[in-house]
């Protein structure tokens, strides 16, 4: 049985400082983690979280024991975790993807996973976002995913809660009251 371990006392990395990265990064103030934080293109947000370390992406990669991306899908994040990126994190490193699926290139992650040397993945998006594009382009890959124990996956709803799709129905509702009335 898999109780799993604290987080205090163990480092996160955040790849991407953006709004959900942001969140994610409050949500670790006083949890007894050390923060590392990396943007390629902001560093607005260190003045309003001092306690995440402002670093580059090497040490983020390098120091992180649990790796957060929150991406944007762009050429230059597609597969932006892969094999030879893995070979430069943590032994044991858990990657956790809420952002988007191509940003991980999904068959380098289970080689590491079943070699040892990422210790787990949570999953909320996939590489192959539909069940049936898994199915008919590489069954056997994501067969051996959902079959890991030390994998957890969700269907992109993450932080999907009441509360979340009361403030999406609240945003919508003001962008339509904003362009009616323009």
């Amino acid at each position: 049985m898999n109780r799993g371990w604290e987080v205090a006392g163990r480092t996160v990395g955040i790849v991407g400082m953006g709004h959900t990265g942001c969140a994610f990064a409050r949500k670790l103030q006083g949890m007894g983690v050390r923060v590392l934080g990396h943007d390629k293109y902001t560093r607005s947000w260190t003045t309003e979280l001092p306690w995440v370390e402002c670093v580059d992406a090497r040490t983020v990669q390098a120091q992180a024991d649990i790796l957060s991306l929150h991406l944007p899908l762009s050429e230059e994040t597609r597969h932006y975790v892969n094999a030879r990126y893995l070979a430069g994190c943590q032994p044991g490193v858990v990657i956790i993807n809420t952002s988007r699926g191509q940003c991980i290139h999904t068959a380098d992650l289970v080689a590491a996973l079943e070699e040892g040397r990422v210790g787990g993945a949570c999953l909320d998006v996939f590489e192959l976002e539909k069940p049936d594009s898994q199915q008919q382009s590489d069954p056997i890959t994501y067969q051996r995913l959902f079959e890991m124990e030390q994998v957890v996956l969700s269907p992109h709803i993450a932080g999907w809660t009441t509360e979340s799709l009361e403030r999406i129905a609240e945003v919508l509702l003001e962008r339509i009251r904003f362009w009616k009335e323009k």
